[in-house]
């Protein structure tokens, strides 16, 4: 994550200037720390919400978003591709966006010390 390899080293310079230690657990931080992870928390939301939004208009818009070849055989009508595959198309567009979050480093609650 882009926003996280630039933060770490400078919350890291900020505690050694002020507390002259490294180990990115200063007590003195625990609120700098709390700080930064909801900003980082509240970036990654803000993202899928977002995405999501961009695909619900997607979607609702008048313009199609499927090509669906509908034949009719005597009384049985069918669809290709089916509404199975349709709901899974879309039910994989909904779990990519939301499974990208897993790229985004988590941390220990008032420490910023990474998550694994």
């Amino acid at each position: 994550m882009c926003l996280h390899s630039t933060q770490t080293p400078c919350i890291v310079k900020i505690e050694e200037l002020l507390f002259q230690t490294r180990s990115r657990k200063a007590k003195e931080m625990r609120a700098y720390y709390a700080y930064w992870e909801h900003q980082l928390y509240c970036a990654v939301v803000s993202m899928v919400v977002r995405n999501l939004d961009v695909y619900i208009a997607l979607v609702d818009q008048r313009t199609p978003v499927y090509s669906i070849k509908v034949v009719l055989q005597l009384s049985e009508v069918t669809l290709d591709p089916d509404a199975a595959a349709i709901v899974q198309g879309s039910l994989a567009i909904v779990k990519a966006i939301t499974e990208g979050t897993k790229q985004f480093v988590r941390f220990y609650r008032y420490v910023w010390v990474e998550q694994t």
